[in-house]
């Protein structure tokens, strides 16, 4: 919550000050690499209760950063007075900051020359000549007590339910290396194992596992395992997200989603994700029946093959991998047959005007027929694609052919033969070389 006020807070003391902009107190300046400066006065602001502001405003009191032969310098300076200290920070990045932030309000109460606050003058109105002269009274507010609760380090940690357990003493402040929730845990990072029993809370970064029987939320990055029976939800992730229906990712992922129903990465996955439905802005291998990727591959296709079978359907995928869904009509022994297919692809570009894919896709051939019949083609497929224009493509490549049908006027689609492997009772099945044929809309 303090990262969400601490600017507001920032904000309405800067307006506050507006009318007296000669009166800055405080300013800070950062000359050391990968602070957000603008953050850390907003959070300094609202944990010394008064502006801090960028240097060249006239303050009396100066707070600087700066890094000598590689080290991280901390000081305050007040008039001829100076007062350093040269500290190492932790390498995550959100810790780093925070202690930052501390250490400069620590050195901002403990080292400055104490001064007056900014209080109201009253002045009384002017006497009769025979009176005293007027009285000025000027009236001391002192700040209000800011208490700075401090991260702790947990070895083992147990909670029975989120603040009910070890974080209801630490606030859910801590880092743990093994976290134990009999229903669930709450902490801040987890550098190690997190063991849940329904519901898994990190409220920064896992560095290894988090596993929980229903829902794992992690708000910083995963570098690991996020494991949840249901639903997964975490940063960017550096590792494999395994979930029973959902998994979320805001930001990129640099390995897998694996789930059975949905996964959803706001950024690039470079990896895998293998889903019913597959979300990215851009993905190398979406593997599912849906794969909906903004910066993906989106194309419109019609075929055909030897067979006398013609489809028209779609391509959802990303860079490497494909799904297919088609429609299509062909001619049987009581007529024009519909027929239904899709299947998964895989892409390779040669060149910005030749591709290859190579699909396995299977096709009912007997579709919406009045008398229920089995007559099924799985087809694999070798296609080379050729680009005409900007937007319009023709593929051609062979294809092998398997059919299986119990329908005795219909065991052999193709024009020019087959082999007969096998023919138990009605059931028949065929083998032969095809090919296909067909036009891409991009």
């Amino acid at each position: 919550m303090k990262t969400l006020f601490a600017p507001l807070v920032a904000a309405a003391l800067l307006c506050s000050s507006n009318a007296h902009a000669a009166d800055v107190a405080i300013d800070l300046d950062i000359q050391a690499p990968g602070f957000d400066v603008i953050a850390l006065r907003a959070r300094l602001s609202a944990d010394l209760g008064e502006a801090v502001a960028a240097p060249g405003q006239g303050a009396s009191i100066h707070l600087f950063v700066t890094e000598i032969n590689g080290k991280l310098v901390v000081g305050i300076s007040q008039g001829s007075r100076q007062v350093t200290r040269q500290i190492e920070l932790p390498a995550n990045h959100a810790v780093a900051e925070e202690t930052l932030e501390l250490l400069l309000a620590a050195m901002t109460r403990s080292e400055s020359i104490e001064r007056p606050a900014d209080v109201p003058v009253v002045l009384t109105p002017p006497p009769p000549p025979t009176l005293p002269p007027p009285v000025v009274r000027v009236v001391s507010i002192a700040p209000p007590a800011i208490v700075v609760e401090r991260e702790r380090t947990m070895p083992v940690a147990i909670d029975l339910l989120p603040f009910v357990g070890f974080s209801s003493a630490t606030r859910a402040r801590d880092t743990r290396f093994v976290s134990i929730g009999a229903v669930g845990a709450i902490q801040r990072n987890v550098y190690g194992a997190s063991i849940n029993g329904a519901v898994g809370v990190t409220t920064a970064d896992v560095r290894g596992a988090q596993i929980a029987g229903a829902v794992n939320v992690i708000a910083g990055e995963t570098d690991g395992a996020q494991i949840g029976g249901a639903v997964n939800v975490s940063g960017a992730v550096h590792g494999v997200q395994i979930a029973g229906a959902v998994n979320v990712v805001h930001g990129d992922v640099d390995g897998a989603q694996i789930s059975g129903a949905v996964n959803v990465a706001s950024g690039h996955v470079r990896g895998l994700q293998l889903g019913v439905v597959n979300i990215a802005d851009e993905s190398d291998a979406p593997i599912g029946l849906v794969n909906v990727i903004a910066k993906g591959r989106h194309h419109v296709d019609v075929w055909g093959s030897e067979t006398g079978l013609i489809m028209g359907g779609g391509q959802l995928g990303g860079k490497y991998t494909h799904a297919i869904l088609g429609v299509g009509v062909r001619p049987g022994p009581d007529g024009v047959r519909f027929a239904f297919g899709g299947g998964i692809g895989f892409h390779a570009d040669v060149s910005e005007t030749l591709g290859i894919d190579f699909d396995l896709l299977h096709h009912d051939l007997s579709a919406f027929t009045a008398a229920p019949k089995l007559v099924q083609l799985s087809q694999a497929r070798l296609l080379f694609d050729f680009a005409l224009t900007r937007g319009f493509r023709l593929f051609a490549g062979p294809t092998f052919n398997v059919l299986v049908s119990n329908d005795s006027t219909d065991v052999n689609p193709s024009v020019y033969g087959s082999w007969t492997v096998s023919h138990p009772g009605d059931l028949h099945v065929a083998l032969w070389p095809g090919i296909t044929i067909g036009s891409r809309l991009l």
